[in-house]
């Protein structure tokens, strides 16, 4: 996990937190997609919405399993040293 601390919060980005902008981005582009100015923009929205949806949500969900397998891993390992030394 990644904090924000370069734009001012302090907050931990997680695939939900990624998931969450995804979807406020999908309701940006459909609330205003008729206006001009918005036109101009939506190009540059909607390639922050895939570069989210299809690089930077999978990194972090594959990132988020490794890192649960890792910790799983680690309490087995723990578990039978545990029970080897008693």
């Amino acid at each position: 996990m990644e904090k924000t601390e370069e734009l001012g919060e302090s907050r931990e980005i997680d695939s939900a937190a990624i998931e969450e902008t995804v979807r406020r981005i999908n309701t940006r582009l459909c609330q205003t997609a008729r206006t001009a100015l918005f036109r101009k923009r939506s190009g540059k929205l909607n390639k922050l919405k895939k570069t989210l949806e299809r690089d930077c949500l999978p990194r972090m969900k594959k990132y988020e399993h490794q890192e649960s397998f890792r910790t799983e891993q680690l309490f087995k390992d723990s578990t039978l040293m545990l029970h080897s030394c008693g």
